[in-house]
């Protein structure tokens, strides 16, 4: 996983030194896409492995876990839609100042989705780990799931605002 994560940086950075500007805003699209993946993969599979091995003790923690599930499954959603938007609203005909808000703003938001489906895995196993041991605890500390969710919704919500903004350029003389 570590390889990859290097693997998709290295390729960002090379495209930033030698492509051209106009490419920029595609490469930000495979790294909104790439990221959101790999992030909903790395949490599910966290999610995966606790909840399997703790269910042996407490059968009743495998349905406990889905609310990390989802939250993972609704970063990658939030990363298709960024890319799906990123797309409609490229053009060639844009300046290069708007094809790096297009690269930042799909970097930015499959960041956000990676950290946030993983946060929200570990925490989700963790929390059913609790539970198997002291099904009291659930109900209080499931809460705190919700924070690493709202790092995945603030990083969607700056994609849009940097997406509306692109275009504006488009006035602006280079």
């Amino acid at each position: 996983m570590k390889t990859v994560l290097v693997a998709t940086f290295v390729v960002a950075v090379a495209t930033l030194l030698f492509s051209p500007v106009n490419v920029m805003g595609y490469v930000g699209i495979f790294l909104c896409f790439l990221l959101s993946a790999l992030g909903t993969a790395r949490g599910i599979l966290s999610i995966a492995t606790y909840v399997s091995g703790a269910s042996i003790k407490a059968p009743r923690i495998g349905t406990k876990s889905i609310l990390g599930t989802v939250v993972c499954e609704a970063n990658f959603l939030t990363g298709i839609i960024t890319c799906v938007m990123l797309n409609n609203t490229m053009s060639h005909k844009l300046p290069d100042k708007a094809h790096y808000i297009y690269f930042c703003s799909g970097l930015f938001v499959g960041i956000c989705n990676y950290f946030s489906s993983v946060a929200t895995g570990l925490l989700c196993a963790v929390i059913s780990m609790m539970d198997a041991r002291d099904p009291s605890l659930f109900y209080k500390i499931v809460v705190l799931e919700i924070i690493p969710a709202s790092v995945g919704l603030v990083g969607f919500i700056m994609g849009i605002v940097l997406n509306s903004k692109a275009p504006s350029f488009m006035e602006v003389n280079q």
